[in-house]
Protein backbone atom coordinates (compact mmCIF):
# COMPACT_ATOMS: atom_id res chain seq x y z
CA UNK A 1 0.00 0.00 0.00
CA UNK A 2 1.31 3.42 -0.92
CA UNK A 3 1.79 5.78 1.95
CA UNK A 4 1.06 9.49 1.66
CA UNK A 5 3.17 11.97 3.63
CA UNK A 6 1.23 15.15 4.47
CA UNK A 7 3.06 18.08 6.05
CA UNK A 8 1.67 19.81 9.13
CA UNK A 9 1.11 22.99 7.16
CA UNK A 10 -0.90 21.20 4.51
CA UNK A 11 -2.99 19.48 7.20
CA UNK A 12 -3.80 22.84 8.83
CA UNK A 13 -4.93 24.31 5.51
CA UNK A 14 -7.15 21.29 4.90
CA UNK A 15 -8.83 21.67 8.30
CA UNK A 16 -9.51 25.39 7.72
CA UNK A 17 -11.11 24.59 4.38
CA UNK A 18 -13.39 22.01 5.95
CA UNK A 19 -14.55 24.42 8.65
CA UNK A 20 -15.32 27.11 6.09
CA UNK A 21 -17.41 24.72 4.01
CA UNK A 22 -19.33 23.61 7.13
CA UNK A 23 -20.12 27.20 8.05
CA UNK A 24 -21.40 27.96 4.56
CA UNK A 25 -23.67 24.96 4.73
CA UNK A 26 -25.06 26.01 8.08
CA UNK A 27 -25.82 29.52 6.85
CA UNK A 28 -27.53 28.08 3.78
CA UNK A 29 -29.70 25.78 5.87
CA UNK A 30 -30.75 28.56 8.20
CA UNK A 31 -31.02 31.37 5.70
CA UNK A 32 -34.69 31.96 6.40
CA UNK A 33 -34.08 32.15 10.16
CA UNK A 34 -31.14 34.53 9.69
CA UNK A 35 -33.43 36.98 7.95
CA UNK A 36 -36.02 36.91 10.77
CA UNK A 37 -36.58 40.19 12.70
CA UNK A 38 -38.03 40.76 16.12
CA UNK A 39 -41.51 41.38 14.66
CA UNK A 40 -41.77 37.74 13.64
CA UNK A 41 -43.82 35.58 15.98
CA UNK A 42 -41.67 33.50 18.32
CA UNK A 43 -41.81 29.73 18.17
CA UNK A 44 -44.96 28.13 19.59
CA UNK A 45 -43.11 26.50 22.45
CA UNK A 46 -41.55 29.78 23.73
CA UNK A 47 -43.36 31.87 26.37
CA UNK A 48 -44.02 35.36 25.00
CA UNK A 49 -45.43 38.68 26.21
CA UNK A 50 -46.49 41.97 24.71
CA UNK A 51 -44.34 45.03 25.31
CA UNK A 52 -44.25 48.64 24.12
CA UNK A 53 -41.65 50.24 21.89
CA UNK A 54 -41.45 53.67 20.29
CA UNK A 55 -42.18 54.39 16.63
CA UNK A 56 -39.92 57.45 16.41
CA UNK A 57 -37.04 59.13 18.19
CA UNK A 58 -38.10 60.83 21.45
CA UNK A 59 -36.03 63.58 23.08
CA UNK A 60 -35.75 64.69 26.70
CA UNK A 61 -38.82 66.75 27.61
CA UNK A 62 -41.13 65.22 24.97
CA UNK A 63 -44.53 64.17 26.24
CA UNK A 64 -45.33 60.60 25.19
CA UNK A 65 -48.48 60.15 23.07
CA UNK A 66 -50.28 56.98 22.04
CA UNK A 67 -49.12 57.54 18.45
CA UNK A 68 -45.51 57.25 19.61
CA UNK A 69 -46.04 53.65 20.74
CA UNK A 70 -46.60 50.24 19.23
CA UNK A 71 -47.12 46.82 20.74
CA UNK A 72 -44.80 43.94 19.87
CA UNK A 73 -44.55 40.34 21.05
CA UNK A 74 -41.22 39.14 22.38
CA UNK A 75 -39.90 36.18 24.28
CA UNK A 76 -40.27 36.91 28.00
CA UNK A 77 -36.63 36.13 28.60
CA UNK A 78 -35.70 38.97 26.21
CA UNK A 79 -37.83 41.63 27.93
CA UNK A 80 -36.14 43.89 30.54
CA UNK A 81 -37.79 43.79 33.94
CA UNK A 82 -38.62 47.53 33.82
CA UNK A 83 -40.03 47.55 30.30
CA UNK A 84 -43.47 49.18 30.04
CA UNK A 85 -46.29 46.87 28.93
CA UNK A 86 -49.33 49.10 29.51
CA UNK A 87 -49.88 52.28 27.48
CA UNK A 88 -51.72 53.91 30.39
CA UNK A 89 -48.48 53.74 32.38
CA UNK A 90 -46.57 55.92 29.94
CA UNK A 91 -48.91 58.06 27.81
CA UNK A 92 -48.80 61.67 29.01
CA UNK A 93 -45.52 61.29 30.84
CA UNK A 94 -42.29 63.15 30.01
CA UNK A 95 -39.16 61.64 28.53
CA UNK A 96 -36.21 61.83 30.95
CA UNK A 97 -33.57 60.29 28.67
CA UNK A 98 -33.45 59.92 24.85
CA UNK A 99 -35.40 56.97 23.42
CA UNK A 100 -34.71 55.95 19.80
CA UNK A 101 -37.06 54.52 17.19
CA UNK A 102 -37.56 50.78 17.69
CA UNK A 103 -36.33 50.89 21.30
CA UNK A 104 -38.37 49.40 24.10
CA UNK A 105 -39.70 52.03 26.47
CA UNK A 106 -38.43 51.62 30.03
CA UNK A 107 -40.13 53.00 33.15
CA UNK A 108 -36.86 54.63 34.24
CA UNK A 109 -36.83 56.83 31.12
CA UNK A 110 -40.15 58.59 31.75
CA UNK A 111 -41.45 60.81 34.54
CA UNK A 112 -44.70 62.45 35.56
CA UNK A 113 -42.73 65.68 36.05
CA UNK A 114 -41.34 67.88 33.29
CA UNK A 115 -37.57 67.17 33.42
CA UNK A 116 -36.84 70.83 32.72
CA UNK A 117 -37.67 71.41 36.37
CA UNK A 118 -35.52 68.54 37.63
CA UNK A 119 -31.89 67.57 37.88
CA UNK A 120 -30.59 64.04 38.31
CA UNK A 121 -27.93 63.35 40.89
CA UNK A 122 -26.43 59.89 41.17
CA UNK A 123 -25.40 58.96 44.68
CA UNK A 124 -24.12 55.80 46.26
CA UNK A 125 -26.81 54.09 48.28
CA UNK A 126 -25.10 51.34 50.18
CA UNK A 127 -23.30 49.99 47.16
CA UNK A 128 -26.10 50.53 44.63
CA UNK A 129 -26.66 53.60 42.50
CA UNK A 130 -29.82 55.48 43.38
CA UNK A 131 -31.38 58.06 41.07
CA UNK A 132 -32.82 61.04 42.97
CA UNK A 133 -34.75 63.95 41.52
CA UNK A 134 -34.52 67.53 42.82
CA UNK A 135 -36.36 70.74 42.06
CA UNK A 136 -33.97 73.16 40.38
CA UNK A 137 -33.78 76.59 42.00
CA UNK A 138 -33.27 78.05 38.52
CA UNK A 139 -36.95 77.41 37.86
CA UNK A 140 -37.57 80.54 39.93
CA UNK A 141 -34.95 82.77 38.32
CA UNK A 142 -37.65 85.25 37.27
CA UNK A 143 -37.92 86.29 40.94
CA UNK A 144 -34.20 87.10 41.25
CA UNK A 145 -33.64 90.87 41.52
CA UNK A 146 -30.14 92.34 41.27
CA UNK A 147 -28.65 88.95 42.17
CA UNK A 148 -30.84 88.57 45.29
CA UNK A 149 -32.33 85.07 45.48
CA UNK A 150 -34.36 85.58 48.68
CA UNK A 151 -37.73 85.73 46.94
CA UNK A 152 -36.83 82.90 44.57
CA UNK A 153 -35.81 80.54 47.38
CA UNK A 154 -38.89 81.38 49.45
CA UNK A 155 -41.11 80.70 46.43
CA UNK A 156 -39.38 77.37 45.82
CA UNK A 157 -39.99 76.40 49.45
CA UNK A 158 -43.66 77.38 49.31
CA UNK A 159 -44.38 75.62 46.01
CA UNK A 160 -42.55 72.36 46.71
CA UNK A 161 -43.46 70.95 50.14
CA UNK A 162 -41.90 67.59 50.86
CA UNK A 163 -39.27 67.97 48.13
CA UNK A 164 -35.57 68.76 47.89
CA UNK A 165 -34.39 71.94 46.18
CA UNK A 166 -31.14 71.73 44.21
CA UNK A 167 -28.60 74.55 43.93
CA UNK A 168 -26.06 74.03 41.11
CA UNK A 169 -22.58 75.56 41.32
CA UNK A 170 -22.80 79.34 41.62
CA UNK A 171 -23.59 82.20 44.03
CA UNK A 172 -27.03 82.71 45.58
CA UNK A 173 -27.21 85.98 47.53
CA UNK A 174 -29.91 86.46 50.15
CA UNK A 175 -30.76 89.65 52.04
CA UNK A 176 -33.18 88.12 54.53
CA UNK A 177 -33.69 84.88 56.44
CA UNK A 178 -34.88 81.81 54.56
CA UNK A 179 -37.32 79.77 56.66
CA UNK A 180 -37.91 76.02 56.41
CA UNK A 181 -40.99 74.85 58.29
CA UNK A 182 -40.92 72.38 61.16
CA UNK A 183 -44.16 70.90 59.88
CA UNK A 184 -43.37 67.66 58.05
CA UNK A 185 -46.14 68.35 55.52
CA UNK A 186 -44.61 71.63 54.36
CA UNK A 187 -40.88 71.30 55.02
CA UNK A 188 -38.27 71.05 52.27
CA UNK A 189 -34.61 70.09 52.04
CA UNK A 190 -31.66 71.85 50.40
CA UNK A 191 -29.09 70.01 48.28
CA UNK A 192 -26.17 72.20 47.24
CA UNK A 193 -23.56 71.29 44.66
CA UNK A 194 -20.01 71.37 46.04
CA UNK A 195 -19.35 74.90 44.76
CA UNK A 196 -22.81 76.37 45.31
CA UNK A 197 -22.71 79.26 47.80
CA UNK A 198 -25.63 80.88 49.63
CA UNK A 199 -24.29 84.27 50.77
CA UNK A 200 -25.64 86.95 53.11
CA UNK A 201 -25.78 90.46 51.63
CA UNK A 202 -26.95 93.70 53.25
CA UNK A 203 -27.49 91.80 56.51
CA UNK A 204 -29.12 93.55 59.45
CA UNK A 205 -27.75 91.65 62.47
CA UNK A 206 -24.89 89.26 63.27
CA UNK A 207 -27.18 87.12 65.42
CA UNK A 208 -29.82 86.82 62.68
CA UNK A 209 -29.64 83.41 60.97
CA UNK A 210 -29.43 83.04 57.21
CA UNK A 211 -31.37 79.76 57.26
CA UNK A 212 -33.82 78.80 59.97
CA UNK A 213 -34.84 75.14 60.03
CA UNK A 214 -37.73 73.58 61.91
CA UNK A 215 -39.78 76.75 62.38
CA UNK A 216 -43.47 76.04 63.05
CA UNK A 217 -46.06 77.53 60.71
CA UNK A 218 -48.57 77.76 63.55
CA UNK A 219 -48.12 77.75 67.32
CA UNK A 220 -50.22 74.61 67.86
CA UNK A 221 -48.48 72.44 65.26
CA UNK A 222 -46.73 69.31 66.42
CA UNK A 223 -43.20 70.21 65.40
CA UNK A 224 -41.91 67.22 67.37
CA UNK A 225 -43.01 64.99 64.48
CA UNK A 226 -40.24 63.82 62.17
CA UNK A 227 -39.64 66.18 59.28
CA UNK A 228 -36.64 64.41 57.70
CA UNK A 229 -35.30 67.78 56.57
CA UNK A 230 -31.69 68.07 55.48
CA UNK A 231 -29.10 70.49 54.15
CA UNK A 232 -26.31 68.77 52.26
CA UNK A 233 -23.28 70.12 50.45
CA UNK A 234 -22.13 73.56 49.41
CA UNK A 235 -21.17 76.70 51.29
CA UNK A 236 -23.10 79.01 53.58
CA UNK A 237 -21.22 82.34 53.55
CA UNK A 238 -22.25 84.68 56.36
CA UNK A 239 -19.95 87.40 54.96
CA UNK A 240 -18.82 88.34 58.49
CA UNK A 241 -22.21 89.83 59.34
CA UNK A 242 -24.59 86.95 60.06
CA UNK A 243 -25.26 83.66 61.80
CA UNK A 244 -25.22 80.72 59.40
CA UNK A 245 -27.84 78.08 60.24
CA UNK A 246 -30.32 77.91 63.10
CA UNK A 247 -32.11 74.64 64.00
CA UNK A 248 -35.22 75.39 66.02
CA UNK A 249 -37.66 72.49 65.86
CA UNK A 250 -38.82 69.50 63.90
CA UNK A 251 -37.08 66.18 64.32
CA UNK A 252 -34.39 64.06 62.65
CA UNK A 253 -32.82 67.02 60.87
CA UNK A 254 -29.51 66.37 59.09
CA UNK A 255 -26.81 68.85 58.11
CA UNK A 256 -23.87 67.25 56.34
CA UNK A 257 -20.91 68.01 54.07
CA UNK A 258 -21.48 71.75 54.49
CA UNK A 259 -19.02 74.60 54.99
CA UNK A 260 -20.24 77.60 57.00
CA UNK A 261 -17.79 80.47 56.78
CA UNK A 262 -17.29 84.11 57.85
CA UNK A 263 -19.95 83.61 60.51
CA UNK A 264 -20.40 85.36 63.84
CA UNK A 265 -22.10 82.12 64.87
CA UNK A 266 -21.78 79.19 62.49
CA UNK A 267 -24.58 76.88 63.62
CA UNK A 268 -27.05 77.37 66.47
CA UNK A 269 -28.87 74.29 67.77
CA UNK A 270 -31.69 75.95 69.66
CA UNK A 271 -33.89 74.63 72.43
CA UNK A 272 -36.80 73.16 70.48
CA UNK A 273 -40.45 73.86 71.16
CA UNK A 274 -41.22 70.52 72.80
CA UNK A 275 -41.05 69.03 76.26
CA UNK A 276 -37.42 67.92 75.85
CA UNK A 277 -36.10 70.86 73.89
CA UNK A 278 -34.84 68.28 71.40
CA UNK A 279 -34.45 68.23 67.62
CA UNK A 280 -32.53 64.92 67.52
CA UNK A 281 -30.40 66.50 64.80
CA UNK A 282 -27.36 64.90 63.21
CA UNK A 283 -24.52 67.16 62.11
CA UNK A 284 -21.65 65.47 60.32
CA UNK A 285 -18.68 66.32 58.12
CA UNK A 286 -19.00 70.09 58.60
CA UNK A 287 -16.44 72.89 58.57
CA UNK A 288 -17.22 76.13 60.41
CA UNK A 289 -14.99 79.18 59.96
CA UNK A 290 -15.84 82.21 62.10
CA UNK A 291 -15.34 85.91 61.51
CA UNK A 292 -12.63 86.19 64.22
CA UNK A 293 -14.55 88.70 66.34
CA UNK A 294 -15.04 88.85 70.09
CA UNK A 295 -18.10 86.80 70.99
CA UNK A 296 -17.93 84.64 67.87
CA UNK A 297 -18.90 80.97 68.29
CA UNK A 298 -18.46 78.05 65.92
CA UNK A 299 -21.37 75.92 67.15
CA UNK A 300 -23.75 77.15 69.85
CA UNK A 301 -25.82 74.40 71.47
CA UNK A 302 -28.93 75.49 73.35
CA UNK A 303 -30.92 72.30 72.73
CA UNK A 304 -30.74 68.65 73.69
CA UNK A 305 -30.21 65.19 72.18
CA UNK A 306 -28.18 66.16 69.14
CA UNK A 307 -25.18 64.31 67.70
CA UNK A 308 -22.24 66.11 66.10
CA UNK A 309 -19.60 64.05 64.29
CA UNK A 310 -16.44 65.08 62.43
CA UNK A 311 -16.82 68.84 62.86
CA UNK A 312 -13.93 71.28 62.27
CA UNK A 313 -14.14 74.78 63.78
CA UNK A 314 -11.73 77.71 63.46
CA UNK A 315 -11.34 81.49 63.71
CA UNK A 316 -13.73 82.01 66.62
CA UNK A 317 -13.51 83.05 70.26
CA UNK A 318 -15.30 79.89 71.39
CA UNK A 319 -15.27 76.74 69.30
CA UNK A 320 -18.23 74.77 70.66
CA UNK A 321 -20.37 76.27 73.41
CA UNK A 322 -23.18 74.57 75.33
CA UNK A 323 -25.44 77.05 77.10
CA UNK A 324 -27.27 76.30 80.36
CA UNK A 325 -29.97 74.41 78.41
CA UNK A 326 -27.59 72.58 76.06
CA UNK A 327 -27.56 69.16 77.71
CA UNK A 328 -27.47 65.48 76.73
CA UNK A 329 -25.68 65.96 73.44
CA UNK A 330 -22.95 63.80 71.91
CA UNK A 331 -19.84 65.29 70.30
CA UNK A 332 -17.55 62.93 68.38
CA UNK A 333 -14.30 63.87 66.63
CA UNK A 334 -14.80 67.61 66.90
CA UNK A 335 -11.70 69.73 66.22
CA UNK A 336 -11.53 73.35 67.38
CA UNK A 337 -8.57 75.45 66.20
CA UNK A 338 -7.94 78.94 67.56
CA UNK A 339 -6.39 81.13 64.89
CA UNK A 340 -7.35 84.76 65.39
CA UNK A 341 -7.41 86.08 68.94
CA UNK A 342 -3.71 86.32 69.72
CA UNK A 343 -2.72 86.30 73.39
CA UNK A 344 -6.19 86.81 74.88
CA UNK A 345 -6.97 84.50 77.78
CA UNK A 346 -10.73 84.71 77.33
CA UNK A 347 -11.15 82.10 74.62
CA UNK A 348 -11.72 78.36 74.66
CA UNK A 349 -12.05 75.45 72.32
CA UNK A 350 -15.07 74.16 74.27
CA UNK A 351 -17.26 75.83 76.88
CA UNK A 352 -19.84 73.74 78.72
CA UNK A 353 -22.34 75.56 80.94
CA UNK A 354 -24.78 72.64 81.21
CA UNK A 355 -24.38 68.92 81.80
CA UNK A 356 -24.83 65.39 80.60
CA UNK A 357 -22.91 65.99 77.39
CA UNK A 358 -20.42 63.47 76.04
CA UNK A 359 -17.17 64.57 74.39
CA UNK A 360 -15.48 61.70 72.60
CA UNK A 361 -12.04 62.22 70.98
CA UNK A 362 -12.47 65.99 70.74
CA UNK A 363 -9.45 68.19 70.10
CA UNK A 364 -8.50 71.77 70.96
CA UNK A 365 -5.55 73.57 69.39
CA UNK A 366 -4.16 77.04 70.26
CA UNK A 367 -7.04 78.25 72.43
CA UNK A 368 -5.97 79.66 75.80
CA UNK A 369 -8.22 77.05 77.46
CA UNK A 370 -8.99 73.76 75.81
CA UNK A 371 -12.11 72.85 77.80
CA UNK A 372 -13.82 75.48 79.98
CA UNK A 373 -16.13 73.82 82.50
CA UNK A 374 -18.85 75.48 84.59
CA UNK A 375 -19.80 74.14 88.03
CA UNK A 376 -23.15 72.73 86.91
CA UNK A 377 -21.44 70.80 84.10
CA UNK A 378 -21.49 67.06 84.75
CA UNK A 379 -20.30 66.06 81.32
CA UNK A 380 -17.80 63.36 80.35
CA UNK A 381 -14.61 64.06 78.40
CA UNK A 382 -13.18 60.87 76.91
CA UNK A 383 -9.83 60.66 75.09
CA UNK A 384 -9.81 64.38 74.39
CA UNK A 385 -6.61 66.30 73.63
CA UNK A 386 -5.36 69.86 74.02
CA UNK A 387 -2.31 71.30 72.31
CA UNK A 388 -0.81 74.56 71.07
CA UNK A 389 1.07 75.10 67.85
CA UNK A 390 2.55 78.40 69.07
CA UNK A 391 3.73 79.97 72.34
CA UNK A 392 2.37 83.36 71.30
CA UNK A 393 -0.38 82.98 73.85
CA UNK A 394 1.42 82.38 77.17
CA UNK A 395 -1.64 80.91 78.89
CA UNK A 396 -1.94 77.18 78.15
CA UNK A 397 -4.58 75.36 80.22
CA UNK A 398 -6.07 72.04 79.18
CA UNK A 399 -9.13 71.80 81.45
CA UNK A 400 -10.35 74.72 83.51
CA UNK A 401 -13.17 74.47 86.04
CA UNK A 402 -14.53 77.97 86.66
CA UNK A 403 -15.66 76.98 90.15
CA UNK A 404 -16.08 73.42 91.45
CA UNK A 405 -15.22 70.50 89.15
CA UNK A 406 -18.15 68.12 88.65
CA UNK A 407 -17.21 66.73 85.25
CA UNK A 408 -15.34 63.48 84.56
CA UNK A 409 -12.16 63.56 82.48
CA UNK A 410 -10.99 60.20 81.09
CA UNK A 411 -7.82 59.23 79.17
CA UNK A 412 -7.30 62.80 78.04
CA UNK A 413 -4.09 64.55 76.97
CA UNK A 414 -2.69 68.03 77.51
CA UNK A 415 0.60 68.72 75.79
CA UNK A 416 3.18 70.34 78.06
CA UNK A 417 4.91 73.54 76.90
CA UNK A 418 7.54 74.99 79.28
CA UNK A 419 7.95 78.12 77.10
CA UNK A 420 4.81 79.77 78.48
CA UNK A 421 4.04 81.46 81.80
CA UNK A 422 0.96 79.36 82.63
CA UNK A 423 1.10 75.69 81.65
CA UNK A 424 -1.49 73.43 83.24
CA UNK A 425 -3.22 70.12 82.71
CA UNK A 426 -6.10 71.30 84.90
CA UNK A 427 -7.03 74.34 86.99
CA UNK A 428 -9.94 74.37 89.44
CA UNK A 429 -11.47 77.58 90.78
CA UNK A 430 -12.97 76.15 93.97
CA UNK A 431 -12.56 72.94 95.95
CA UNK A 432 -15.38 70.60 96.83
CA UNK A 433 -16.63 69.27 93.50
CA UNK A 434 -17.55 65.69 92.68
CA UNK A 435 -15.60 65.48 89.43
CA UNK A 436 -12.39 63.61 88.73
CA UNK A 437 -9.50 63.10 86.35
CA UNK A 438 -8.86 59.46 85.43
CA UNK A 439 -5.88 57.96 83.63
CA UNK A 440 -4.10 61.07 82.36
CA UNK A 441 -1.02 60.56 80.15
CA UNK A 442 2.23 60.88 82.12
CA UNK A 443 4.57 62.46 79.60
CA UNK A 444 2.25 65.38 78.94
CA UNK A 445 1.51 66.36 82.52
CA UNK A 446 2.81 69.79 83.54
CA UNK A 447 4.98 69.46 86.65
CA UNK A 448 4.00 72.96 87.78
CA UNK A 449 0.42 71.83 88.36
CA UNK A 450 0.99 68.27 89.50
CA UNK A 451 -0.52 69.14 92.88
CA UNK A 452 -3.86 70.14 91.30
CA UNK A 453 -3.87 67.09 89.09
CA UNK A 454 -3.04 64.77 91.98
CA UNK A 455 -5.93 66.16 93.99
CA UNK A 456 -8.52 65.18 91.38
CA UNK A 457 -6.84 62.11 89.88
CA UNK A 458 -7.95 58.92 91.65
CA UNK A 459 -6.32 56.48 89.22
CA UNK A 460 -2.89 55.64 87.92
CA UNK A 461 -1.18 58.03 85.52
CA UNK A 462 -0.58 56.14 82.30
CA UNK A 463 2.78 55.92 80.59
Amino acid sequence: MKKFNISRRALALLLCLCMALASMALISCNGEEAGTNEDAAPADNVEVAEVLRVTKDLSVGDKVTEADLEVVSLRKIDIPVNAVTNKDDVVGKYVKAPIFKGELILASKVSVTDPSTLVDDTVNGGGADENIEYVLISKYDSLVKDGDYTAAINEAIEKNPGKAIYFPDGDYNISDTVVISGNAASSVSFRLSNYATIKAVNWSSKTKAMIRIGVADEADEDIFAASNTYIKGGVIDAAGNATGISLEGGKDIVISNVTVKNAYCGINLKYANNELGATYADLENIAVVGNGEDGSVGVLVDGTYNTLTNIKISDVQYGLKCSETGAHNVFKSVMAIGTSLGTAKDNAGYWDMSGGNEYDVCYSDQFAVGFLIEERCRSTYNACAVTWWSAENDYHVGFKAVDKLNATILYSKVFHDDRVETDAYILVGEDGGEGSVQYPIKQIVSTEYDAVLDKYCNTDILD
